[in-house]
């Protein structure tokens, strides 16, 4: 289930979102491990993980459009939902038990008692409640892929019913967005996807139909404006008092990716091959940047002086992930990847 046509500017723009969330956590990485008073700040991380929300949603229309189910609509649905599965699960599964991995030796201890349970609910991306209150997975990062594969989980109900998935998926990820507004303040792993940012997927999958030509694209704008303005509303009457943060990235958001995807035929052919290739790895950087981040923060901070100079610091702290991922991607997660349809492949016909 290949895209036809790869979007390099989509694919850069995939790059920078994984940058946004690794400046953020580095510096939170970098206030936590010394005394360089630095921290992130919300919006970056909030503003990476909503661009990626975008390209994901958009990704799917494109992947999903040129497929017909015909008699066998259950079968590309189940189809669908194994490329997605082969795609992310692999890397999130090593990464996953290389934390609880850290955690038994004791040579990290996070402060997570991570029962079997739990353990079990972070593999099947279902919510799960940490020991510091915090709704997450083992890897904490993960909480993003539990939206992810929600929203797969959407796309292939729409394809098995023979339903757009635009149709199918913008309402729910409206009415989930909604339930954010009653959410109590005190909410466990129950309340876990009535979040608002669901709606960074529908502005992902309204901007393939505004790209494709047809004559949907006026109603897509329509419902694009709609949705934005819902965005905005939802984070303006939260339960729990207004999300000033989540206001800038409901706007912000679609007036990044909507010209990216409609410019893509006028700068595309100009994006480097570097700045692609960094979107390409941009998952592997995602998950394995804290690994990472956390072990350069360590050792700094174990030098003394080096941990007092926060230019040193967070440069190092940012830039070793970034110089590693592209290593881990070929090395590690694509061989992986290719793993399952290897074991497909080899597994034994009926006698």
């Amino acid at each position: 289930m290949a895209v036809a046509h790869i979007f390099r500017s989509v694919q850069a723009l995939r790059a920078v979102a994984a940058l946004l969330v690794v400046v953020n956590h580095a510096l939170i990485t970098a206030g936590h491990r010394s005394q360089i008073g630095v921290d992130g700040h919300p919006i970056l991380g909030r503003l990476g993980v909503e661009i990626f929300f975008a390209i994901s949603g958009f990704v799917m229309i494109r992947v999903t459009d040129p497929l017909r189910p015909g008699r066998a609509p259950i079968r590309t649905a189940g189809r669908f939902l194994w490329a997605r599965a082969v795609r992310i699960v692999p890397l999130y599964w090593l990464c996953t038990m290389l934390v609880m991995l850290a955690d038994l030796v004791g040579s990290r201890r996070s402060g997570d008692d991570v029962s079997p349970a739990r353990l079990i609910a972070s593999l099947l991306f279902l919510p799960s409640t940490a020991a510091n209150g915090l709704v997450q997975p083992v890897l904490y990062v993960g909480w993003t892929l539990q939206f992810e594969m929600v929203f797969y989980l959407m796309v292939a109900i729409a394809l098995a019913v023979q339903v757009s998935p635009v149709r199918l998926c913008v309402p729910v990820l409206a009415g989930l967005a909604a339930l954010s507004t009653v959410r109590p303040p005190d909410s466990g792993a129950g309340w876990f996807y009535a979040d608002s940012s669901t709606l960074s997927f529908a502005v992902g999958m309204l901007t393939a139909r505004i790209a494709a030509p047809g004559p949907h694209r006026r109603a897509a704008w329509v419902v694009l404006v709609a949705a934005t303005s819902a965005h905005v509303l939802v984070c303006g009457v939260r339960a729990v008092g207004p999300d000033p943060t989540g206001i800038v990235v409901a706007l912000v958001v679609p007036l990044i990716f909507v010209p990216t995807v409609m410019t893509e035929h006028r700068v595309g052919a100009s994006v480097p091959r570097w700045a692609t290739a960094a979107g390409a790895t941009s998952y592997t950087l995602y998950l394995t940047h804290p690994f990472v981040s956390t072990a350069v923060a360590d050792g700094l901070s174990a030098l003394g002086d080096a941990a007092r100079s926060p230019m040193l610091f967070v440069t190092a702290v940012v830039v070793t992930p970034l110089l590693t991922a592209p290593f881990i991607h070929r090395y590690v997660e694509r061989p992986i990847t290719r793993l399952p349809a290897t074991l497909v492949r080899r597994r034994p016909g009926p006698a």
